[in-house]
């Protein structure tokens, strides 16, 4: 193990969510998503990839969800839906409300891209999980709040659909 000196090592996964809740804390509960798009242009350090794509945007005047999108190679990434539980865990057993503010999160750095629907996806599913177990409803659920044909949801119906037949991962790989 390594030493820090009681100072923890930069982790964009939950330090993004953290800055959602300072933001929260200091401007209400309403956020939105101008709001989110200044402390993630002010305070969020990492540059890479779509992080710093959306602040480049941002600083060419492109509010969410251009700034997410324009000339963002990483738009259909996976930055935004590692942020979706701050959202499920500040609307407990409220997947709409929880996907109203993954929205407003996810369009700064996904902008139209397919990072968007897996952010609404995963918020909507783990708000839920709160109140409800049975994983088959949770995935409707999350399905319920995306478009039917995009490639979150035609992943998550492929995966269902392999589960229930019983393909393994190995099996899958090679089909």
């Amino acid at each position: 193990t390594v030493d820090h000196g009681g100072v923890p090592k930069p982790n964009d996964d939950l330090d993004i969510q953290l800055l959602w809740l300072i933001a929260m804390e200091r401007q209400g509960i309403n956020v939105s998503s101008e709001t989110l798009s200044e402390y993630w242009c002010n305070f969020l350090t990492p540059h890479w990839v779509e992080y710093g794509t959306s602040k480049a945007n941002m600083r060419l005047g492109l509010p969410a969800p251009l700034c997410g999108s324009h000339n963002n190679p990483y738009k259909h990434s996976c930055g935004a839906f590692i942020r979706s539980e701050i959202w499920a865990c500040v609307c407990p057993a409220e997947p709409k409300l929880a996907v109203e503010y993954a929205y407003k999160d996810a369009i700064i750095d996904h902008g139209d891209g397919e990072g968007v629907y897996a952010e609404i996806f995963c918020a909507a599913l783990e708000a839920a999980a709160f109140v409800i177990s049975d994983l088959n409803a949770l995935f409707d659920i999350g399905l319920s709040y995306i478009p039917e044909d995009c490639a979150v949801a035609q992943a998550t119906r492929l995966a269902r659909t392999l589960y229930a037949e019983g393909v393994q991962w190995q099996e899958a790989r090679h089909e």
